[in-house]
Protein backbone atom coordinates (compact mmCIF):
# COMPACT_ATOMS: atom_id res chain seq x y z
CA UNK A 1 0.00 0.00 0.00
CA UNK A 2 2.76 2.59 1.05
CA UNK A 3 4.37 1.80 -2.75
CA UNK A 4 0.94 2.42 -4.13
CA UNK A 5 0.93 6.06 -2.36
CA UNK A 6 4.20 6.76 -2.95
CA UNK A 7 3.66 5.84 -6.94
CA UNK A 8 0.53 7.75 -6.60
CA UNK A 9 2.24 11.18 -5.58
CA UNK A 10 4.89 10.94 -8.14
CA UNK A 11 2.76 10.64 -10.71
CA UNK A 12 0.79 13.45 -8.99
CA UNK A 13 3.33 15.82 -8.69
CA UNK A 14 5.30 15.09 -12.10
CA UNK A 15 1.99 16.10 -13.49
CA UNK A 16 1.23 18.96 -12.06
CA UNK A 17 4.21 19.80 -13.29
CA UNK A 18 3.67 19.29 -16.69
CA UNK A 19 0.86 20.51 -16.59
CA UNK A 20 1.91 24.20 -15.21
CA UNK A 21 4.11 24.42 -17.72
CA UNK A 22 0.98 24.36 -20.53
CA UNK A 23 -1.28 26.70 -18.11
CA UNK A 24 -0.69 30.26 -20.28
CA UNK A 25 -3.49 29.19 -22.64
CA UNK A 26 -5.81 27.91 -20.16
CA UNK A 27 -6.86 30.76 -17.82
CA UNK A 28 -9.53 27.89 -16.30
CA UNK A 29 -7.00 25.87 -15.73
CA UNK A 30 -4.86 27.84 -14.47
CA UNK A 31 -7.73 29.03 -11.59
CA UNK A 32 -8.24 25.70 -10.92
CA UNK A 33 -4.73 25.05 -9.43
CA UNK A 34 -5.05 28.63 -7.94
CA UNK A 35 -7.81 27.43 -5.98
CA UNK A 36 -6.75 23.83 -5.56
CA UNK A 37 -7.26 24.02 -1.85
CA UNK A 38 -10.94 25.45 -2.06
CA UNK A 39 -11.76 22.67 -4.28
CA UNK A 40 -10.31 19.75 -1.89
CA UNK A 41 -11.94 21.47 0.87
CA UNK A 42 -15.77 22.17 -0.35
CA UNK A 43 -16.05 19.46 -3.52
CA UNK A 44 -18.72 17.01 -2.50
CA UNK A 45 -20.65 14.14 -5.02
CA UNK A 46 -17.10 12.92 -5.95
CA UNK A 47 -18.60 9.94 -7.23
CA UNK A 48 -21.39 11.98 -9.59
CA UNK A 49 -18.71 14.03 -10.62
CA UNK A 50 -16.27 11.04 -11.99
CA UNK A 51 -19.43 9.24 -13.38
CA UNK A 52 -20.20 12.62 -15.44
CA UNK A 53 -16.32 12.74 -16.61
CA UNK A 54 -16.29 9.01 -17.64
CA UNK A 55 -19.75 9.51 -19.62
CA UNK A 56 -17.45 12.74 -21.02
CA UNK A 57 -14.49 9.91 -21.68
CA UNK A 58 -12.41 11.91 -20.01
CA UNK A 59 -11.57 9.18 -17.47
CA UNK A 60 -12.43 5.47 -19.14
CA UNK A 61 -14.07 3.70 -17.45
CA UNK A 62 -11.74 0.95 -16.77
CA UNK A 63 -10.02 3.55 -14.90
CA UNK A 64 -12.63 4.68 -12.61
CA UNK A 65 -11.56 2.35 -9.98
CA UNK A 66 -8.40 3.39 -10.14
CA UNK A 67 -9.89 6.68 -8.79
CA UNK A 68 -12.01 5.20 -6.14
CA UNK A 69 -9.12 3.42 -3.94
CA UNK A 70 -9.54 3.00 -0.74
CA UNK A 71 -6.05 3.17 0.20
CA UNK A 72 -6.24 7.29 -0.66
CA UNK A 73 -7.46 10.19 1.06
CA UNK A 74 -10.22 12.24 -0.80
CA UNK A 75 -7.98 15.08 -1.19
CA UNK A 76 -5.61 12.79 -3.00
CA UNK A 77 -8.56 11.46 -4.77
CA UNK A 78 -9.62 14.97 -6.20
CA UNK A 79 -5.83 15.46 -6.76
CA UNK A 80 -5.68 13.02 -9.34
CA UNK A 81 -8.94 13.53 -11.36
CA UNK A 82 -7.65 17.62 -11.65
CA UNK A 83 -4.24 15.93 -12.46
CA UNK A 84 -5.99 13.78 -15.33
CA UNK A 85 -8.42 17.23 -16.51
CA UNK A 86 -5.97 19.41 -16.86
CA UNK A 87 -3.58 17.25 -18.18
CA UNK A 88 -6.20 16.42 -20.92
CA UNK A 89 -7.16 20.42 -21.47
CA UNK A 90 -11.08 19.56 -19.90
CA UNK A 91 -11.18 22.32 -17.80
CA UNK A 92 -14.70 23.10 -19.16
CA UNK A 93 -15.89 19.57 -19.35
CA UNK A 94 -14.88 19.86 -15.62
CA UNK A 95 -16.68 23.10 -14.48
CA UNK A 96 -19.70 21.46 -16.37
CA UNK A 97 -19.11 18.28 -14.01
CA UNK A 98 -19.16 20.59 -11.08
CA UNK A 99 -22.65 22.00 -11.99
CA UNK A 100 -24.22 19.03 -12.61
CA UNK A 101 -23.33 17.35 -9.49
CA UNK A 102 -24.86 20.32 -7.18
CA UNK A 103 -21.07 21.93 -6.94
CA UNK A 104 -22.28 24.88 -8.18
CA UNK A 105 -19.92 26.75 -5.19
CA UNK A 106 -16.52 25.35 -6.37
CA UNK A 107 -17.52 26.06 -10.42
CA UNK A 108 -18.41 29.61 -8.97
CA UNK A 109 -15.35 29.98 -7.30
CA UNK A 110 -12.84 28.78 -10.14
CA UNK A 111 -14.59 31.02 -12.54
CA UNK A 112 -13.10 34.10 -10.47
CA UNK A 113 -11.00 35.43 -12.89
CA UNK A 114 -9.70 39.05 -13.31
CA UNK A 115 -10.34 41.24 -16.16
CA UNK A 116 -7.44 40.05 -17.42
CA UNK A 117 -7.77 36.24 -17.44
CA UNK A 118 -11.14 36.35 -18.52
CA UNK A 119 -9.90 38.60 -22.05
CA UNK A 120 -7.36 36.35 -22.56
CA UNK A 121 -10.13 33.23 -21.77
CA UNK A 122 -12.54 35.73 -24.76
CA UNK A 123 -9.87 36.00 -26.59
CA UNK A 124 -10.53 39.89 -26.66
CA UNK A 125 -14.49 39.58 -26.29
CA UNK A 126 -14.62 41.13 -22.77
CA UNK A 127 -16.24 44.55 -22.87
CA UNK A 128 -15.41 47.24 -19.90
CA UNK A 129 -18.23 48.44 -18.37
CA UNK A 130 -20.71 45.52 -18.79
CA UNK A 131 -23.45 45.55 -16.02
CA UNK A 132 -22.65 41.82 -15.69
CA UNK A 133 -18.89 40.99 -14.18
CA UNK A 134 -16.82 38.32 -15.87
CA UNK A 135 -17.62 35.43 -13.31
CA UNK A 136 -21.23 35.25 -13.69
CA UNK A 137 -20.38 35.41 -17.85
CA UNK A 138 -18.49 32.56 -17.55
CA UNK A 139 -20.67 31.08 -14.52
CA UNK A 140 -23.95 31.46 -17.26
CA UNK A 141 -21.99 30.32 -20.02
CA UNK A 142 -21.14 26.91 -18.19
CA UNK A 143 -24.90 27.06 -16.68
CA UNK A 144 -25.83 26.93 -20.49
CA UNK A 145 -23.47 24.56 -21.79
CA UNK A 146 -24.87 22.26 -18.45
CA UNK A 147 -28.06 22.57 -19.74
CA UNK A 148 -27.39 22.25 -23.31
CA UNK A 149 -25.21 18.77 -22.77
CA UNK A 150 -28.38 17.73 -20.17
CA UNK A 151 -30.92 18.45 -22.85
CA UNK A 152 -28.47 16.27 -25.67
CA UNK A 153 -28.54 13.35 -23.14
CA UNK A 154 -31.88 13.50 -22.51
CA UNK A 155 -32.26 13.59 -26.37
CA UNK A 156 -29.90 10.81 -26.87
CA UNK A 157 -32.00 8.71 -23.91
CA UNK A 158 -34.97 9.37 -25.96
CA UNK A 159 -33.90 7.95 -29.14
CA UNK A 160 -32.45 5.20 -27.31
CA UNK A 161 -35.45 4.28 -25.83
CA UNK A 162 -37.49 5.00 -28.85
CA UNK A 163 -35.41 2.27 -30.46
CA UNK A 164 -35.53 -0.34 -27.96
CA UNK A 165 -39.52 0.48 -27.93
CA UNK A 166 -38.95 0.10 -31.53
CA UNK A 167 -37.03 -2.92 -31.14
CA UNK A 168 -39.42 -4.48 -28.98
CA UNK A 169 -42.42 -3.38 -31.37
CA UNK A 170 -40.65 -4.76 -34.58
CA UNK A 171 -40.02 -8.16 -32.28
CA UNK A 172 -43.78 -8.78 -31.37
CA UNK A 173 -44.57 -7.73 -34.85
CA UNK A 174 -42.25 -10.88 -36.49
CA UNK A 175 -43.79 -12.70 -33.82
CA UNK A 176 -47.31 -12.17 -34.74
CA UNK A 177 -46.18 -12.61 -38.34
CA UNK A 178 -44.73 -15.79 -37.27
CA UNK A 179 -48.02 -17.06 -35.64
CA UNK A 180 -50.45 -15.55 -38.74
CA UNK A 181 -47.67 -17.65 -41.07
CA UNK A 182 -48.04 -20.79 -38.85
CA UNK A 183 -52.08 -20.37 -38.85
CA UNK A 184 -51.83 -20.09 -42.32
CA UNK A 185 -49.90 -23.06 -43.12
CA UNK A 186 -52.37 -24.85 -40.99
CA UNK A 187 -55.58 -23.47 -43.00
CA UNK A 188 -53.69 -24.13 -46.25
CA UNK A 189 -53.47 -28.05 -44.65
CA UNK A 190 -57.01 -27.88 -43.66
CA UNK A 191 -58.21 -26.62 -47.06
CA UNK A 192 -56.23 -29.07 -48.42
CA UNK A 193 -58.23 -32.00 -46.46
CA UNK A 194 -61.32 -30.92 -47.59
CA UNK A 195 -60.66 -30.38 -51.07
CA UNK A 196 -59.52 -34.61 -50.79
CA UNK A 197 -62.80 -34.92 -49.29
CA UNK A 198 -64.85 -33.30 -51.90
CA UNK A 199 -62.88 -35.15 -54.62
CA UNK A 200 -63.66 -38.29 -52.97
CA UNK A 201 -67.29 -37.60 -52.44
CA UNK A 202 -67.55 -36.69 -55.86
CA UNK A 203 -65.73 -39.60 -57.39
CA UNK A 204 -68.83 -41.38 -54.82
CA UNK A 205 -71.49 -39.80 -56.35
CA UNK A 206 -70.21 -40.01 -59.67
CA UNK A 207 -70.23 -43.89 -58.99
CA UNK A 208 -73.64 -43.72 -57.36
CA UNK A 209 -74.85 -42.65 -60.37
CA UNK A 210 -73.18 -44.99 -62.93
CA UNK A 211 -74.27 -47.77 -60.68
CA UNK A 212 -78.41 -45.73 -61.12
CA UNK A 213 -78.52 -45.55 -64.41
CA UNK A 214 -77.21 -48.74 -64.93
CA UNK A 215 -80.10 -50.25 -62.52
CA UNK A 216 -82.60 -48.09 -64.80
CA UNK A 217 -81.35 -49.28 -67.70
CA UNK A 218 -82.18 -52.94 -66.64
CA UNK A 219 -84.74 -51.74 -64.97
CA UNK A 220 -85.87 -50.22 -68.35
CA UNK A 221 -85.51 -53.23 -70.18
CA UNK A 222 -87.32 -55.18 -68.09
CA UNK A 223 -90.39 -53.66 -68.20
CA UNK A 224 -90.07 -53.28 -71.88
CA UNK A 225 -89.95 -57.13 -71.80
CA UNK A 226 -92.76 -56.98 -69.62
CA UNK A 227 -94.69 -54.72 -71.84
CA UNK A 228 -93.98 -56.64 -74.49
CA UNK A 229 -95.24 -60.10 -73.24
CA UNK A 230 -98.25 -58.18 -71.56
CA UNK A 231 -99.29 -56.76 -74.97
CA UNK A 232 -98.52 -60.77 -76.53
CA UNK A 233 -100.66 -62.11 -73.96
CA UNK A 234 -103.36 -59.68 -74.43
CA UNK A 235 -102.97 -60.50 -78.34
CA UNK A 236 -103.79 -64.20 -77.54
CA UNK A 237 -106.65 -63.67 -75.35
CA UNK A 238 -108.57 -61.23 -77.67
CA UNK A 239 -107.72 -64.48 -80.29
CA UNK A 240 -108.85 -66.72 -77.92
CA UNK A 241 -112.09 -65.03 -77.27
CA UNK A 242 -112.75 -64.67 -80.73
CA UNK A 243 -112.75 -68.35 -81.63
CA UNK A 244 -114.62 -68.54 -78.18
CA UNK A 245 -117.06 -66.30 -79.43
CA UNK A 246 -117.52 -68.29 -82.99
CA UNK A 247 -118.01 -71.89 -81.00
CA UNK A 248 -120.41 -70.59 -78.80
CA UNK A 249 -122.16 -68.97 -82.32
CA UNK A 250 -121.78 -72.73 -83.71
CA UNK A 251 -122.99 -74.19 -80.58
CA UNK A 252 -126.65 -72.58 -80.83
CA UNK A 253 -126.50 -74.80 -84.27
CA UNK A 254 -128.55 -78.45 -83.44
CA UNK A 255 -126.02 -80.91 -85.52
CA UNK A 256 -122.86 -79.26 -84.66
CA UNK A 257 -123.01 -78.71 -80.60
CA UNK A 258 -121.99 -81.84 -79.21
CA UNK A 259 -118.49 -80.95 -81.64
CA UNK A 260 -118.35 -77.79 -80.68
CA UNK A 261 -118.68 -78.56 -76.84
CA UNK A 262 -115.09 -80.07 -76.46
CA UNK A 263 -113.48 -78.24 -78.98
CA UNK A 264 -115.17 -74.73 -76.57
CA UNK A 265 -113.85 -76.55 -73.48
CA UNK A 266 -110.35 -77.15 -74.89
CA UNK A 267 -109.93 -73.22 -75.79
CA UNK A 268 -111.45 -72.38 -72.52
CA UNK A 269 -108.90 -74.52 -71.05
CA UNK A 270 -105.96 -72.71 -73.14
CA UNK A 271 -107.26 -68.96 -72.39
CA UNK A 272 -107.51 -69.53 -69.02
CA UNK A 273 -103.81 -70.68 -68.72
CA UNK A 274 -102.55 -67.54 -70.39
Amino acid sequence: MQDHIKRLYTVIFKDMYATNENMDGDPIGKSIIKNLVYIKQNITSYDTILDILVSKEIIGLHERSDFSSHGISHNDKIQEVINVVLKKGASDEFITALLDSGNEHVAEQILTLDEKDFTTFTQGTWVTGNSIGPKDRLLQAYRDIATLQREKNDISNEIKSLQTHHEDQVAGLHEQITKLKEQMREKDNTIKAQNELLRKLKEMQEKKSTIHEEQMDDIKQTLAKVVNLCETTQEKVIETQKKVTLLEDQMKKPRVRGNITSTMREERNKANKH
